[in-house]
Formats: structure tokens, sequence, C-alpha cells
């Protein structure tokens, strides 16, 4: 039994996931969502503040240095040479990366189009117009690379491996010989927390 997954990488992971259904159902008007998706998209901007920063001085398996693929490890997973691995796998990486980029963008246009900052002083009228398509367009890219995303992670549970699970509990269950990967503690979180929502704050304060 290995510990794979850190328990703020697994709150994030679940909090990104209800925060984004929250964020698509208040931007396509389901019933009791009105008014909610300026509160969804500002939590769901400092998780991901957050999980760059983790990305970076967080758990070895979370950290981005460990599991971004260069061309040779990606090549090695595709064509089944290399098969375990502590954390994600080179595909599942990439779409971490993806995930974590089209949400960035999402954020930023979406708070240049609330109405917390006067977008069209910094932008002019027809940039916003093209920001306000380009955030609709993103949301069908996210809602797209979200199910795909699930239907893979349905896939490897049909093949044994118990994805969901391992990010509810953290722990893995291998009859291979890992080794254990370091994890990071909690308050380091905690602190990265705290940073990551002063910098929420002044990015929004710089936007004003």
């Amino acid at each position: 039994m290995l510990k794979i997954w850190d328990l703020p990488t697994r709150i994030y992971h679940w909090l990104q996931a209800l925060l984004f259904a929250g964020l698509v159902a208040s931007g396509y008007g389901f019933a009791g969502t009105e008014g909610m998706h300026l509160l969804f998209g500002l939590a769901l901007f400092v998780l991901i503040i957050w999980r760059i920063g983790w990305g970076i001085i967080g758990s070895e398996t979370s950290r981005f240095i460990n599991f971004l693929p260069s061309p040779g490890r990606l090549w090695a997973y595709l064509s089944g040479r290399q098969k375990h691995y502590l954390g994600h796998n080179p595909l599942g990486g990439l779409m971490v990366l993806l995930m974590i980029t089209l949400i960035l963008l999402q954020a930023f246009s979406g708070l240049y189009l609330s109405e917390l900052v006067d977008g069209r002083s910094v932008f002019g009228r027809q940039t916003m117009k093209m920001l306000e398509q380009f955030h609709r367009l993103n949301a069908v890219i996210l809602i797209g690379s979200c199910i795909f995303h699930v239907l893979a992670v349905v896939a490897y549970q049909l093949r044994g491996k118990q994805l969901t699970k391992i990010m509810i509990t953290g722990c893995k269950e291998t009859s291979e010989h890992l080794r254990q990967p370091v994890i990071a503690g909690n308050k380091k979180a905690m602190v990265l927390f705290i940073i990551s929502i002063t910098t929420a704050l002044f990015i929004m304060q710089l936007s004003m």
C-alpha cells in the first residue's frame, strides 16, 4: 500500500469538480444557481492559483516536473514499454496541464467580463466582445475535456484500475516494487492557500 495523493490534492480535485459543475449550471441558467456564477468563478480562480503553486512546491506526485511527460516518456507509455507510475501517467499529466490552462484562461476572461472590473476601459468594447466569445467557446471546450476525462477514468475502472478510489483514499494497492513518494505536509498547503487568496485579491485589485 502506497500513499500516492496527499490530502490537499484530493480536496482540490473534488472541490474543482464541484465548483466547475456549479459554474456550468449557473452559466447556463439552471434553476437555483442564478447569481452564483461569479462566486463559483472566484473560488475556482483561487484554487487554480493554489494548484499552480502546489505543482511547484507540493508533494512529489503533485509536482509538474514529475508528471509532465517528455516526448520519450509519452511514447514509452503509448507503446506499452512503461506501464507503472507513482501518480499521473503521461496522458493524465497532459490532461492536468490542459485543464489548469483552460480553467486559468476561463477565470481571467470571466474576471474581466464580470462586474468586479471595468473591462471596457482596459481592453475596449471590441476586444470585450471577442473576450466574451472566447469565454463561451472555452466553456464548451472545458465541458468536452471534462467529459473525456470522466470517460477515460471509467475506461481505467473497467480495466481494474481504481483511480476514483485512489483519489478518495490517497492510497494505491500495488504488487509492483514502487517506492513511496515524498508527501508534503498539510501546513505547507494551508500557507500556500492563504498566499493564493492574497494573490487572487492582488490580481483583482490591479484589474480595477
